[in-house]
């Protein structure tokens, strides 16, 4: 079962600020305290990453007195937080993204990215470089994927190495971010990429606007249509019939709802909303998909036909 761990913070839902408009310290440092007693209050186990509970006070308390010394933006407070959360090593306590108004302020590389089992590889770039499409990015202004990915674990809680890629790939083509990863980063970024024929190359890129970014002609790879569409289905991902894939968006048992209705209750109406085209509660929870019902009728239906491999995928 996943804890999901969400904190709404009044810095962060300031839906009319600018990412870049200065928040009162003493502000940010007492929306930083109730984001440390909520996790406390919630996590079942927010010390171990810290080294003991001794360490994640004092850590809590050193941020606390940072934020409260000086005025802070938006991006910096969630920076700060987030790397804060970091050491608990858990991907789903995180922080929600800064409101779109504010995204839209940030810079881009026009340059998208998938993960594979192994690594990432070029999901869309400048047309003019479509030939690259499909290469498998090795590192990043000559600094390799393991050190990056380490210095993203530091910036994101991440739980294993694919969470690592994963995060990395969601974040990277974001200026802010990348100026994290590599604090002497300038306008110019340096992707090395290995074609899908082995060949070396080296990708120089620029950072743009929201709105040139839109208006940049980009080549991609094809979609992949394999996947299921719907939350708890499953369905034969190749030709011969021989893989089947079940998707799992989330698996939200009856106290997680029953915690949100009682604290959080916005919040409960949207993860409502995932399952739920209205806001009616009443008659909802007789539709509602069981998991074991499902995933049995998928192994019942799987060893009919005898198949050789199952894939849960977890979104």
């Amino acid at each position: 079962m996943k804890h999901f761990y969400f904190f709404l913070l009044s810095a962060l839902v300031c839906l009319s600020l600018s990412a870049q408009s200065k928040v009162s310290g003493d502000s940010l440092a007492a929306d930083f305290h109730y984001l440390v007693k909520q996790l406390e209050a919630t996590h079942p186990d927010p010390y171990t990453g810290f080294g003991g509970k001794v360490f994640f006070h004092k850590q809590a308390f050193d941020l606390e007195n940072e934020l409260r010394s000086k005025p802070h933006t938006l991006q910096e407070f969630w920076d700060k937080s987030m790397a804060f959360l970091s050491f608990i090593q858990d991907g789903h306590t995180y922080l929600f993204s800064l409101a779109p108004k504010q995204r839209q302020e940030q810079s881009y590389l026009p340059v998208g990215f998938r993960c594979i089992p192994d690594g990432l590889i070029v999901q869309s770039l400048p047309a003019a470089h479509q030939d690259l499409l499909g290469s498998l990015l090795t590192g990043i202004n000559g600094k390799s994927m393991d050190e990056l990915l380490v210095r993203t674990a530091s910036l994101f809680a991440c739980e294993n190495l694919y969470n690592r890629y994963s995060v990395f790939c969601r974040n990277v083509a974001r200026k802010q971010f990348m100026q994290q990863l590599l604090p002497d980063l300038e306008d110019t970024v340096c992707l090395n990429l290995r074609t899908p024929d082995g060949k070396e190359m080296t990708l120089e890129q620029h950072f743009m606007d929201n709105e040139d970014l839109r208006k940049a002609e980009k080549a991609s790879l094809p979609s992949w249509e394999g996947c299921p569409e719907e939350q708890m289905a499953y369905r034969f991902i190749d030709k011969k019939k021989e893989v089947m894939m079940f998707k799992v968006n989330s698996i939200m048992a009856r106290d997680n709802f029953e915690y949100m209705y009682k604290y959080m209750k916005g919040d409960l109406f949207r993860q409502m909303e995932f399952y739920f085209e209205e806001r009616d509660a009443c008659g909802y929870f007789a539709g509602y998909p069981c998991i074991a019902f499902v995933f049995g009728n998928l192994c019942h239906y799987a060893e009919r036909d005898e198949e050789e491999s199952l894939g849960i995928s977890d979104y």
